[in-house]
């Protein structure tokens, strides 16, 4: 009863999925689609483990009603939530509802103030930032009490807003799309204390509030360190080789440790390469998985399986380029491999290896180009944790012989698409 609970949902309903919707979604940065035809063939395993679905853009707008457009903007379907506040101790209303404008910076300085705590001044000698928003407190007991907040600002990925006296000024901006300018961008208004589905744009109406508060949002971009503007922040950090991978050919894992994530692991995409592993294969057999990334949405591994060694590339779990050695495994030491040959763009043959002799060769028309997944899975030897990247076997399937470690070699460049990648991060998000 004494507890004080703020439950605040998250951004707008995400816009993801498109005009259809998409059933897995590494597959857009992956050059690959998800036609409808697959999701309705398959509608009985969304939102199982299966897939990553995302609902259509006719769903965003559902799920934003009543404002306009959704996450990753700044219009009310992307910046307009509901925050629900429970103290039974201390607010003896119950369902009642109030107006008054409030931002997320605002959440901390209420809780500060509620504990009767000062915000440090610093902490272990590190002198702190000033925290920019305001208690709403005094809102709690009365309903009419007026806002401490006149005026906010907005920028998410070059879309701007800003909210001044029930007014605002808003512009969508292109995300990651480098041939529009900003100061191309047409400002649209909104009295959004009367309008809050911002359905009535006012700009030619009222030329001079119009630009008055675009002066304004200027002011607190400045003020508040939003400059300068960059419609794809991520370009500089994915266009430039990882640190610690920097002219890297050579890549040791050891197994049964814990997944290396996906930015951190070799990148072995639209390269040649090759994986080694070094085993000792008792008397009796040996199955288990090698070296693993990804899952059922996409990915690759090598594996042992009725006593032959596999590797399946799975492409954004559209489809899965098999290779099956032609000799079966015997007891003792021996290295077992996969050599993939690059012989175009994101394409290439691969050969499985039994102490470095071919024992098994394939086409790979389609190696994926830019993700293997999105929900988490890393690279993993000596098993697969998590969704399995083939139907073959069961996770964990860990390598039940010797496993002592597996090499990764490659050769060229890294291939990073800066604009895929990008988009990447604003998906995971």
């Amino acid at each position: 009863d004494n507890t004080l609970v703020l439950a605040l949902s998250d951004n707008g309903a995400s816009s993801e999925g498109g005009v259809h919707g998409s059933i897995n979604d590494a597959r857009p940065w992956n050059l690959a689609g998800s036609p409808v035809e697959e999701a309705v063939a398959r509608i009985d395993e969304l939102g199982g483990p299966t897939l990553h679905n995302n609902y259509p853009w006719g769903w965003t707008v559902a799920g934003n009603t009543p404002f306009r457009r959704w996450k990753r903007e700044v219009h009310e379907g992307g910046v307009a939530d509901p925050l629900i506040v429970s103290w039974p101790a201390r607010l003896a209303a119950r369902g009642e509802i109030r107006r008054q404008y409030v931002h997320v910076i605002d959440l901390v300085p209420t809780v500060l103030e509620l504990a009767g705590v000062d915000a440090p001044a610093e902490i272990t000698g590190a002198v702190q930032s000033p925290i920019e928003g305001v208690s709403f407190a005094h809102t709690f007991l009365d309903a009419d009490a007026p806002s401490r907040r006149d005026t906010q600002y907005y920028e998410m990925l070059g879309c701007r807003a800003i909210y001044h006296d029930g007014w605002k000024a808003v512009v969508y901006h292109a995300i990651a799309d480098q041939s529009v300018h900003f100061g191309d961008d047409v400002w649209e208004l909104y009295h959004v204390a009367e309008d809050s589905s911002e359905c009535h744009d006012l700009a030619a109406a009222e030329p001079e509030r119009l630009q008055r508060l675009v002066e304004l949002w200027w002011q607190q971009a400045e003020r508040y360190m939003v400059l300068p503007l960059d419609n794809a922040p991520f370009d500089a950090v994915f266009g430039e080789e990882r640190p610690g991978h920097e002219g890297r050919r050579r890549y040791v894992y050891y197994p049964f440790a814990g997944p290396v994530t996906e930015e951190a692991a070799v990148n072995v995409r639209n390269r040649t390469h090759t994986v080694t592993a070094e085993v000792v294969i008792p008397d009796g057999g040996v199955e288990g998985v090698l070296l693993a990334q990804g899952s059922v949405l996409g990915g690759f591994v090598l594996f042992v399986r009725h006593g032959l060694l596999h590797y399946v590339h799975n492409f954004v779990g559209m489809e899965e380029h098999r290779i099956t050695s032609n000799v079966e495994l015997s007891p003792g030491e021996h290295t077992l491999g996969f050599r993939f040959d690059k012989t175009g763009e994101h394409q290439g043959r691969g050969t499985l290896l039994l102490d470095g002799e071919p024992v098994g060769e394939g086409e790979i028309p389609r190696f994926t180009p830019t993700r293997f997944s999105i929900t988490g899975e890393g690279l993993c030897c000596g098993y697969d944790l998590g969704m399995p990247v083939v139907d073959d076997y069961r996770p964990p399937f860990r390598f039940t012989g010797t496993l002592r470690r597996v090499v990764v070699e490659v050769e060229g460049p890294p291939f990073i698409d800066p604009v895929a990648e990008a988009d990447l991060s604003l998906r995971a998000q």
